[in-house]
Parts: structure tokens; C-alpha cells; sequence
């Protein structure tokens, strides 16, 4: 500390220092590694509370002047150490909560960082609208961290990803100037390369998001839901796949198998969920009949469409449900691999063969979370007792499939301190520490993560 205390102390006078005993309730987040007896946690060397990007920048600028590291956290809700604190300052983002505007006529809201989801969601469903980003820790996450770890929510069918919902941001560079990714309104540009997605992703390794513009879209008046069964999980993606021919794709499609099923909806054989969202009742008509034929001439049958509300109301029970397994002296991880279609059936067998072989696996499960005209998502429950070797050699394994299938290790729950180095070979590394060395050059944005 003795190094940090003149900065810190400088930093008690621009901002709000939290009591140096709430630090260790900073020092992890959801990762499940940190529940191992010999797992290192973070260290907080102090923990700020900004309640402006006035006061953000000038502690941003405070710490690369003194060469501290800074964290900034949402809502905590990672699951692979992305806002634990190395020997760093946390800021943590909840003061900066608002809502600052919602266009109607333009179909955009402005937000800041520490916004929860299910917060600027009740506040839009209000006024007949949504964001359409529903992520399993939607009640937890923040739109900074959602953006930062460029998430997805189940809804994605519809309404795509944190990518796909940004407009602009405007950011606190590491040297503490501001900057907004794009100055105009215009829902496109191309007046060159699109900054706003060089934040996106970037897991606060290249900056501070202080707000965001985010489409925003009128609820729908049809929703219809569907389920099926099928005989084999390799069936249903095929199936999964052919509903992207229509002409309208499905809001929501998950497809488990046989594992989940049982675990999930007492279900024997692998199930299909659809929610689709339509303006109008004859479309919904129509539709809804062209997929009961595409699905019914794959060897799809018809289930029971409470399937589909039993899981709208289970959807964020997650802690309920992992409060269970630790209670029995497990620990669960999850896996979310993008994969395109033609290597997804092999992925998949791999996946299944290998991973429950590994010591200390005691439990499995797979589900297709996302479809895109281009390939899927294959989600992966792991029940493990909580050992570290068992720990390490599973993530071997799944780096070592998703690199031979071309798959990627992260769909959307981010790098963090877990993929740091499983992700090195998926994009140009090289460029992107280029990057961060123009706009960091003393490396104190969140490091040894990402980037």
C-alpha cells in the first residue's frame, strides 16, 4: 500500500472511498473457480464509487498518473473473474444508474453504466417498450458490464446481442479525456471504422463506459409458443436449422438434450422450445402452421406448449437451482461454445465422449441456446467435485475441442481471468495490444485479462 497511499488519498478527495472493510466484497465476482479453498482471490487495494463521468475521469486519470491498476464492476455477475481486482482499484459503477433519456420517436434510450437490465427494462415496458436483452443474470448485470463482456440474451433470435443493441457510447479513455464513439444520431455511418465496437468486448481493458445508446423496441401484441420432442439431439439442431428457411425466425429457440430434458421438463427425449413474436394474429396464423410442418416432416412431435411457460418462470432461478448442488458439495460450470452448423454434430460428440470421462465429473448436460443462420451455440452444464485439477483439466478439454472444431471458447460470457489464454489463437492479438498500448500505455486498465 505504501507506494498507492498518496494516490489513494488523493483519490478520497475527487470521489467516494468506500471503508477499507468492504473491500473483500469486491475482490471476486461469480466465477466458480473462486470457490475452491486454494483459488487466489482478488486483492482491492481501495474501492471508489463514482457518481458522474466528471468524477470518472478524474480518477481514471489519478490512477494512470500513479500507475495503479483499475477494475470497474458492475454488477458482479461474471462468471469468469473479468471484474476481479489484481492489486488494483475497483470503481464500482452503481451510483451511476440513470436512465437519462427515452426516445420514442427514435427508438433509443440513454443510459448509464450501472443501470441494471431488469431495471431499464421495467422502466421501458412501461412506456410499451423493451430492450430485448434478457441474459440469465438479468437481474444482476449492468449495461456497462453487459456491453463490456458483449453478452446475449435469449431473446437474441429477435433482438440480437449487446452488439447488435449499441448505437454509440461515450467512454473515459485510460488518460481520462472522453470520448463518444459517434457524434451524430443517425441509426448508420460509414464515415469510417465503427469505434463504438472496439469498446464492445473489450471488458473495460481499453476504457470506461459512462453511457450508452441502445435501440429499443415497441412490445409485441402476439407471442406463441411451441415445444417438441425429438428422438435423438443431433435431430432437433438439424430441425433448429431449417426454421432459419422461414420467413420469420424464431424470438427464442432452445433445444436440450436428452440429459437436460429430464433435469429441466421431465422429459425422456431431446425438447425444442419456440417463442416466436408477431405484430399481427394472422401472421402468427400462418406461421405458426409452416413450422409445425417443417418440424413435423423432421420427426418432430408436438409437446405440450407449458414446456415453454414452465421455463419463462424458471429462466432465472439459477441460484436457487446452484444452491442445491453446492449444498451437496458440488461446484457447477458452464460452457458456451459458438460453433457453425457444419462442425456442431461433431463438436458436439466430442463434447459428450470427453467431458464426462474427465476425474471428477459427476454430471452433464447440453442445450442449444442461440441459432443464427450461420451456426449455434452450444451451452454445456458441468457438475464437478470442487477440485482444481478436475477444474483445470476440464477448460483443457474444452480449448482443446473448440480449437480443433473452429469453434470459440466464448459466445458470450467474455475472457475474463478463466479464457485468457484459450482465446489467443480466435482473433489478432497482436493488433489488439497495439491498440492498448496506444490507448494505455502504462497498462493500468484492467490487465492480464483480455488484454
Amino acid at each position: 500500500m505504501g507506494v498507492a497511499a498518496p494516490i489513494l488519498k488523493e483519490l478520497s478527495e475527487i470521489v467516494e472511498v468506500l471503508p477499507e472493510e468492504e473491500n473483500r466484497k469486491y475482490e471476486s465476482d461469480r466465477w466458480v473457480y473462486l470457490r475452491l479453498e486454494d483459488a487466489r482471490r482478488g486483492h482491492a487495494l481501495a474501492v471508489v464509487r463514482p457518481k458522474d463521468e466528471r468524477q470518472v475521469a478524474q480518477a481514471v486519470k489519478l490512477c494512470a498518473r500513479g500507475g495503479l491498476r483499475l477494475t470497474c464492476r458492475g454488477g458482479g455477475s461474471s462468471v469468469t473473474g473479468s471484474s476481479v481486482p489484481i492489486d488494483a482499484v475497483v470503481m464500482d459503477m452503481s451510483m451511476m444508474s440513470r436512465i437519462i433519456e427515452v426516445d420514442r420517436e427514435n427508438m433509443v434510450v440513454r443510459v448509464e453504466p450501472g443501470a441494471r437490465l431488469s431495471d431499464v427494462e421495467a422502466q421501458l415496458n412501461r412506456l410499451g417498450y423493451t430492450l430485448g436483452q434478457f441474459p440469465q443474470s438479468f437481474h444482476l448485470a449492468t449495461v456497462g458490464g453487459y456491453l463490456s463482456t458483449m453478452g446475449t440474451g435469449e431473446f437474441s433470435g429477435e433482438y440480437g446481442g449487446a452488439e447488435d443493441s449499441c448505437l454509440s457510447l461515450r467512454v473515459v479513455l485510460p488518460d481520462g479525456s472522453i470520448v463518444d464513439t459517434r457524434s451524430t444520431d443517425a441509426p448508420r455511418s460509414s464515415a469510417g471504422p465503427d469505434t463504438t465496437r472496439l469498446f464492445i468486448g473489450a471488458e473495460g481493458s481499453l476504457g470506461v463506459i459512462v453511457s450508452a445508446r441502445l435501440k429499443i423496441y415497441r412490445l409485441s401484441a402476439h407471442t406463441v409458443k411451441l415445444a417438441y420432442t425429438f428422438q435423438e439431439f443431433i435431430q432437433a439442431l438439424s430441425a433448429a436449422k431449417s426454421l432459419l428457411e422461414l420467413d420469420v425466425k424464431p424470438a427464442v429457440c432452445r433445444v436440450y438434450n436428452e440429459q437436460e430434458s429430464s433435469y429441466v421438463f421431465g422429459q425422456n427425449s431431446p425438447v425444442m422450445l419456440l417463442i416466436y413474436h408477431f405484430r399481427s394474429p394472422r401472421i402468427a396464423e400462418a406461421l405458426t402452421g409452416e413450422v409445425r410442418d417443417t418440424l413435423t416432416a423432421r420427426g418432430a412431435k408436438e409437446a405440450d406448449a407449458g414446456l415453454v411457460d414452465k421455463w419463462l418462470v424458471d429462466r432465472f432461478k439459477y441460484d436457487e437451482q446452484l444452491g442445491t448442488l453446492y449444498g451437496a458439495g458440488y461446484i457447477v460450470d458452464t460452457v458456451e461454445i459458438g460453433s457453425s452448423w457444419s462442425n456442431a454434430p461433431a463438436l458436439y460428440g466430442d463434447l459428450v465422449k470427453q467431458l464426462p470421462q474427465i476425474e471428477g465429473v459427476v454430471g452433464f448436460g447440453a442445450h442449444v441456446s442461440h441459432i443464427y443462420n450461420q451456426g449455434a451455440c452450444v451451452y454445456i452444464t458441468v457438475i464437478m467435485k470442487p477440485n482444481a485439477n478436475t477444474y483445470t483439466r476440464l477448460w483443457e478439454a474444452v480449448g482443446a475441442l473448440c480449437k480443433a472444431h473452429r469453434a470459440t471458447v466464448s459466445h458470450h460470457h467474455g475472457v475474463g481471468l478463466l479464457k485468457s489464454g484459450l482465446v489467443k489463437h480466435e482473433i489478432p492479438f497482436s493488433l489488439l495490444e497495439q491498440i492498448k498500448r496506444a490507448l494505455d500505455p502504462h497498462n493500468t486498465m484492467n490487465p492480464n485479462k483480455l488484454l
